[in-house]
């Protein structure tokens, strides 16, 4: 199986979860290279040592990706995109590796403009420049548009993110997409990764759900957004994906959203001997449903609320729960906590 291809590779037509033998008839002339995760693993962890260099805060996504906060950083590093090169040079000089920087002023801003800059670039999208830049691409660049879902809107007209802006909300939840005025602004926050093995070790894989969930309620509390709907992804060794969904009560607590990740995961897998691959899971809200200050607040808030101060002076993995905690013996652990593996990347 193809774990990840180079872009000469891509432009072929190979792509990460194609059977070798497929590949090797899209180029006979390919070079396949044996996969060497403890070598994944040294630079993963060197990768992330740099990045802290230049933010206190760091939220990993994968083995080599994250998101940098670069408020307040201006007066030690200069403007963002001094800030950006500088990254990308101490990459290429410490490391021998070429990275992309994308900067915009929300996670999914910034990972459009990362997606951009591709192959070894740096691309800031301004606000203001938003519309401008973001119109005229294709629907799929936007987290949550899978191909199903474009081929429904490509047949209304629909094929770019202009498009999309300029559609009423009546037509798009006919092809699928949950949506009305309130919630045209709908926000989302979720978690995804991919298994270095495929795996059916229940305890493992509940461990990793819970550390999943854990990430997605600490963003929602740092964000103030509380969620009304859970989701959760699962992929199996066959690459067939599942994704299920459940309408809560407005929560970002992880002793709420748990155990409700944990039926809808369980409900995905329930009877199926197939093997895990991937497994992701997420929040959404309508604007508005957002963290309000309250006089009585719960005892699972205030518990939450010290996890949170906590983590924030002394780094994520300062404090785990004992769920958490079983995961040290699958993957590395740095103060941000634990580098998971890339969805296009597995050993």
């Amino acid at each position: 199986m193809v774990s990840c291809a180079s872009y000469e590779a891509r432009a072929y037509g190979i792509k990460a979860g194609m059977p070798l033998a497929a590949a090797l008839r899209l180029c006979p002339h390919a070079i396949f290279l044996r996969g060497n995760w403890a070598n994944y693993r040294e630079y993963s962890e060197k990768f992330f040592k740099i990045l802290e260099k230049f933010s206190p805060v760091v939220e990993p996504i994968s083995l080599d990706e994250a998101y940098l906060d670069i408020t307040g950083t201006e007066r030690l590093f200069g403007p963002p995109r001094v800030l950006g090169e500088r990254i990308r040079k101490e990459m290429a000089r410490e490391l021998g590796l070429s990275v992309t920087v994308g900067i915009g002023r929300t996670r999914t801003i910034a990972r459009i403009a990362t997606d951009l800059a591709k192959p070894d670039g740096l691309l800031i999208i301004h606000p203001g420049d938003e519309e401008r830049i973001l119109g005229p691409l294709p629907v799929s660049y936007l987290p949550g548009i899978g191909p199903k879902l474009s081929e429904r809107l490509e047949l209304l007209g629909v094929k770019k993110i202009g498009d999309l802006m300029a559609t009423p909300e009546w037509i798009l939840r006919l092809v699928g997409m949950e949506t009305t005025p309130s919630e045209r602004s709908l926000r989302s926050i979720s978690r995804e990764t991919t298994l270095a093995e495929d795996s059916n070790d229940q305890r493992f894989l509940e461990s990793l759900l819970f550390y999943l969930t854990d990430r997605v309620a600490t963003a929602a509390r740092k964000e103030g957004v509380r969620g009304e709907t859970v989701m959760v992804k699962v992929r199996f060794s066959d690459f067939t994906t599942f994704t299920r969904t459940r309408r809560v009560r407005p929560t970002n607590l992880i002793q709420e959203l748990f155990p409700v990740a944990c039926q809808l995961f369980h409900s995905i897998t329930k009877g199926v001997r197939k093997r895990v691959r991937l497994i992701g899971v997420g929040i959404s809200s309508r604007k508005g449903v957002e963290d309000q200050l309250s006089l009585f607040t719960t005892r699972g808030a205030r518990i939450n609320q010290g996890v949170d101060q906590v983590r924030e002076r002394f780094g994520f993995s300062s404090l785990l729960w004992a769920k958490e905690a079983l995961l040290r013996r699958n993957y590395p652990e740095g103060k941000d906590g634990y580098r998971l593996h890339t969805p296009s990347l597995s050993q």
